[in-house]
């Protein structure tokens, strides 16, 4: 899909319409609801366990894998990755580079 099939299946004219300006005002309320988000719901799972950075401590489970993708996503297009890495004690950060290894099929 192209970004004006994209833009055209979300609704708007053209793809710079989805765009929220970094550093504008509702692009901080955006993330600062995300963080609240985050911290209320799939955070309090993964920070359950103190053995590893996983849902089930060390070792990965498919729902790891599912947020990683997410993760992996938001690393390469939020320029606000290196603070979301560190929301909830750097949960998001640690959990991604855990997951490297898995990151990459050849």
């Amino acid at each position: 899909a192209t970004r004006a099939d994209f833009a055209r299946r979300a609704g708007v004219s053209r793809w710079e319409d989805l765009e929220i300006p970094p550093g504008s005002e509702e692009r901080k309320q955006k993330l600062a609801g995300f963080e609240t988000a985050l911290g209320s719901g799939l955070a309090v799972w993964f920070l359950r366990r103190d053995e590893g950075p996983f849902l089930e401590g060390r070792t990965p489970m498919y729902a790891d894998l599912i947020v990683g993708g997410w993760l992996q996503m938001m690393r390469n297009c939020l320029p606000e990755w290196e603070e979301l890495g560190g929301w909830h004690e750097g949960l998001w950060g640690k959990l991604h580079d855990a997951l490297q290894q898995w990151a990459e099929v050849s």
